[in-house]
């Protein structure tokens, strides 16, 4: 009996002085429970919060929320900040971003991804904190559904033709407003099963036909990603949901997920032809969804029924038999459909250890395991498998991440990081194990159902780079910030007063992270701004012909990435930018300005060799600054520029052509102007360059594809190549 009581009145989570008689304290709560909200719904709008342009403005919207929560907690005399253990790991995780500073590879991308993770951390807390009770956490997880009914949305209005976002439909698969198809898919696959934990826990008809139609839109767009890897939370969420779900619940939720894909694939049959044909009406085989939601609702309520006088035996019995009832129709129905759309070939190659796609992954893993040897404790930094994976490969592709984030944490932050990541993921079982033991039935429904989700997009992210995207990271540390609420108000809730020590260090700590991330997020938004201005006046300065005109837009180009590189000290683009302009400039001053010449002639190399360290490794970035330091006339320094081009890449041939064609225009010029010592010096660079070369052309695999110009040198450069030679005999 006490048991039974306790249980009950668990239902609901004890509050934490809310302030009941303070009606400002109610709003100022609300308000900030809804902008908690707010962070975790929009995201996937902005391209994932992939760039770190799009981050800035969150940083910012996140420091704000972070301000307010804390001004609600000081209010209410409550001075606690790290009080879970995952708390105390979470920003040990983020710690350990901080410390890969040192000595990073990339210290400008390190920094952004420093931010990137205090950010999560942020928002994991501020999750945590504004769940007060179980109701909230059913607000949060209908947030997240409603977030991925957009995105599905977004991505059929686009494939309809009746909303133009960019990248948002190729004419063959669905990318939506994350613009790449794995990820998308695996975010709506997570909110699927996110949908489904509502379904379970709902009475409500009404409620319970949304859930049911949210999650049949949702897999109809999985379906149109042409994504394999969604299958995999798809497999996984159907386990784990038999394996924890309580009692009858368990057939509920495999009911749900089940008639969400039949709901998809009753749709995806006729909507996905029709609109690869560009056929009029396809949007009628959506209502194929709806229909498909009311029917799957209506059995269910029969199936209640016969639950009441039959039992669970022969519920479950009649529950699998509807489903095969509804779903063998519709593959019968639509195998041609699906064999002509390659979805069978996309789902057969899902363990195949012979596709492209697994043995390069493979090869991901191999080259990033090296990374990890030669940066063992600390790691690269944030962006260091983008600046180094191309000096470990055997063989030519491109890939800016390392599709398995759990490697990409070892690489970029060492050892320290990823026992960091994997105590957050040991803890976060630990507060489950320990809720278990105190929740009801009904109240372990959605913290189940939540796990499911947050361990199906981890498993995905072994595979692929779904942490890359901000939305997805916002998405993971939401759903663990449910766990740690839960396990705060059913293990830890005994409230302890701070003392004045750890009080005043507390809030010393909030006000660090706030600023950090306003004060950056500000002044980063502001760069961005004025690069983006700049950028524009290069392409109208590229399009006139008019002297007067280039020479004020030039300036004004000029003063715009000034600002911005003031403003961001980090970003070594906006800097190549800044010096390229500088070197233009430069190239215009008369030799009677031979003072304010030769002042911006250091000026612009200093500027050059900042950014060349900002991204040593930066292929794209270092052709710009061989660009300026050409404008600039100094050869000693454009060679050095270059030839970090060859180190960055070197099974690209570019960089080898570019530097020879240099090296030889300068080996031409010295023996025009009779300059013996520079010609040989030339000549011995151009012989090393080749030597170079044919010992990179041994470490080639030939068993991968090579993506792009073969290692070999071009026919026009044969040629240079032998009058490099000749110019060193004569030169002897």
């Amino acid at each position: 009996m006490a048991k039974k009581k306790q249980n009950k009145n668990s239902s609901k989570m004890p509050a934490q002085n809310p302030g009941r008689g303070d009606s400002m304290g109610k709003w100022l709560s609300l308000i900030i429970f809804c902008a908690a909200l707010l962070l975790v719904f929009y995201p996937p709008y902005i391209q994932g919060l992939f760039f770190d342009r799009n981050m800035f403005p969150y940083h910012i919207f996140t420091a704000i929320v972070f301000i307010l929560l804390w001004a609600d907690k000081i209010r209410r005399k409550d001075y606690t900040f790290l009080h879970t253990p995952l708390d105390w790991a979470v920003l040990a995780y983020a710690g350990a971003y901080l410390l890969s500073l040192i000595g990073a590879v990339h210290p400008g991308d390190a920094f952004y991804g420093f931010l990137r993770i205090l950010n999560y951390f942020v928002i994991f807390w501020i999750i945590s904190q504004v769940l007060k009770k179980i109701e909230r956490i059913e607000a949060l997880l209908q947030v997240m559904l409603a977030s991925g009914f957009g995105v599905a949305g977004a991505g059929i209005l686009a494939a309809l033709g009746y909303a133009q976002i960019t990248g948002a439909f190729d004419g063959r698969a669905i990318y939506s407003t994350l613009q790449y198809p794995n990820t998308m898919a695996a975010y709506l696959a997570v909110t699927v099963v996110i949908g489904v934990t509502l379904w379970t826990r709902e009475r409500r008809p009404g409620l319970q036909f949304i859930y049911l139609l949210a999650g049949a839109v949702m897999s109809l767009v999985v379906l149109a990603s042409m994504s394999k890897g969604a299958w995999l939370i798809y497999g996984l969420a159907a386990l784990l949901l038999v394996a924890g779900m309580p009692g009858i619940s368990r057939l509920k939720a495999l009911y749900g997920l089940a008639f969400s894909f039949i709901g998809g694939l009753a749709s995806y049959i006729k909507f996905y032809p029709a609109v690869i044909a560009e056929q009029d009406g396809a949007a009628v085989y959506l209502l194929l969804a709806l229909l498909t939601a009311a029917l799957a609702l209506a059995l269910w309520r029969g199936l209640v029924y016969l639950h009441h006088i039959r039992g669970t035996g022969v519920t479950a019995v009649a529950a699998v038999a509807a489903s095969l009832l509804a779903a063998i129709p519709l593959g019968i129905l639509g195998r041609k459909s699906l064999g002509e759309q390659n979805l069978i070939q996309e789902l057969s190659g899902l363990l195949d250890p012979q596709s492209t796609s697994f043995v390069s992954r493979l090869d991901f893993n191999r080259w990033g395991w090296e990374m990890v040897k030669d940066n063992p404790v600390n790691g690269t930094g944030a962006g260091g498998w983008n600046a180094l994976y191309h000096q470990y490969q055997d063989y030519l592709t491109w890939t800016t991440e390392a599709h398995n984030h759990f490697l990409q944490v070892w690489i970029e932050a060492g050892t320290v990081g990823f026992l960091a990541f994997l105590a957050v993921l040991g803890i976060w079982g630990y507060c489950l194990y320990q809720i278990r033991k105190r929740m009801n039935k009904e109240e372990w429904i959605p913290a189940w159902g939540v796990t499911t989700a947050a361990a199906g997009l981890l498993a995905h992210s072994i595979f692929d780079f779904d942490m890359s995207f901000g939305a997805m990271a916002v998405l993971l540390w939401s759903l663990l910030a449910v766990i740690n609420a839960l396990y705060y108000h059913y293990r830890d809730s005994k409230k302890t007063e701070p003392t004045g020590v750890n009080k005043y260090g507390s809030i010393s700590l909030a006000i660090i992270i706030a600023l950090t991330l306003g004060i950056t997020g500000s002044s980063f938004c502001s760069a961005h701004h004025y690069a983006q201005k700049g950028e524009t006046l290069l392409v109208k300065l590229a399009e006139t012909d008019d002297g007067s005109q280039r020479a004020q837009m030039l300036n004004e180009a000029r003063a715009c990435f000034s600002k911005a590189t003031a403003r961001d000290s980090f970003n070594a683009e906006y800097l190549a930018e800044a010096a390229y302009l500088d070197a233009v400039l430069y190239q215009g001053l008369d030799r009677e300005q031979r003072q304010a010449a030769t002042a911006l002639f250091q000026k612009t190399q200093t500027e050059i060799r900042t950014a060349d360290r900002l991204k040593l490794q930066n292929l794209q970035l270092r052709r710009r600054l061989a660009e300026s330091a050409a404008l600039l006339g100094d050869a000693e320094l454009t060679v050095s520029v270059l030839s970090g081009t060859i180190t960055a890449n070197p099974n690209n041939i570019d960089p080898y052509v570019v530097l020879a064609n240099f090296l030889e225009d300068r080996m031409r010029s010295a023996a025009d102007n009779k300059d013996k010592n520079k010609v040989e010096d030339y000549a011995r660079q151009l012989s090393d360059l080749n030597r170079l070369l044919l010992q990179q052309q041994q470490r080639i695999r030939p068993d991968r594809p090579w993506v792009g110009n073969p290692l070999v040198w071009p026919p026009e450069l044969e040629e240079k190549m032998k009058s490099a030679g000749i110019f060193t005999e004569t030169g002897e």
